[in-house]
């Protein structure tokens, strides 16, 4: 990401000789700079202002033979990066979670991040968004360090990549139309708990109960991430976008 663009050059070079040997490889490659907006300037000096952690750095003192020199595991630490995915899921105490995968112009890092998390950052959690992270590292077995994320804010004024370079994004103003079988039902709070990490205003949601017939009105950013998580959760014929 140097300011010259010596690098993004040295880059599209590099593809377009892979593409004459496998576009295939190439078109996937080609499509690890579509967040390169989130990893240069004015983010990286925000992040370092913020005190992050370059999660390259991270991984590598890990990596080492003689283990880490620099960090330990449990260790508090602040990364910084843009959100290039995240999955819910339900515990086995009924609540949810969700892993979420933090990208910097270093590397990446999975996040764990539990209930008390979504509920005070969840909205920062969404692909695309450029956040700051704060949690204490975890380190298992032969896996790679992970963070269990205690709490997540916008890196600047501008936590989201516009809408053309986020991938992932639906068509705004498209409707999810979601069918629940009542207002109490465990399908209906696993909803509430998932649709609060896309609150917006870009999309309506009409959600049909079942028992009663009754048509209830919302809004959401609409992204892939939720229609997967609610279509595996509450089944493809009950998640529809028109």
């Amino acid at each position: 990401h140097r300011a010259d663009a010596a690098g993004y050059s040295f880059w599209a070079e590099q593809v377009l000789a892979l593409d004459a040997i496998n576009p295939q490889v190439a078109a996937r490659l080609a499509r690890a700079l579509e967040r390169w907006a989130a990893l240069a300037e004015p983010y990286r000096s925000a992040a370092r202002a913020a005190g992050a952690q370059p999660i390259g750095r991270i991984r590598d003192d890990f990596a080492q033979d003689g283990g880490p020199t620099i960090f330990a595991d449990e260790q508090l630490v602040t990364i910084a990066g843009v959100v290039i995915s995240g999955k819910t899921k339900t515990t086995k105490k009924n609540t949810l979670m969700a892993y979420v995968t933090l990208e910097d112009d270093t590397g990446s890092m999975e996040m764990l991040c539990f209930a008390r998390c979504l509920e005070t950052s969840g909205s920062y959690l969404r692909e695309g968004s450029v956040i700051t992270a704060r949690g204490r590292l975890s380190v298992r077995d032969e896996k790679a360090p992970q963070m269990l994320c205690d709490s997540a804010q916008p890196l600047t004024d501008h936590p989201v990549i516009p809408p053309a370079e986020t991938a992932g994004s639906t068509g705004k103003g498209q409707t999810l139309y979601v069918r629940l079988p009542s207002m109490d039902s465990p399908e209906m709070e696993h909803f509430r708990r998932v649709i609060y990490m896309f609150e917006g205003k870009t999309n309506p949601v009409k959600i049909r109960l079942a028992d009663t017939g009754k048509l209830i009105g919302a809004t959401c950013d609409l992204h892939d991430s939720l229609l997967r998580e609610l279509r595996e959760k509450l089944g493809e014929e009950n998640v529809v976008v028109k």
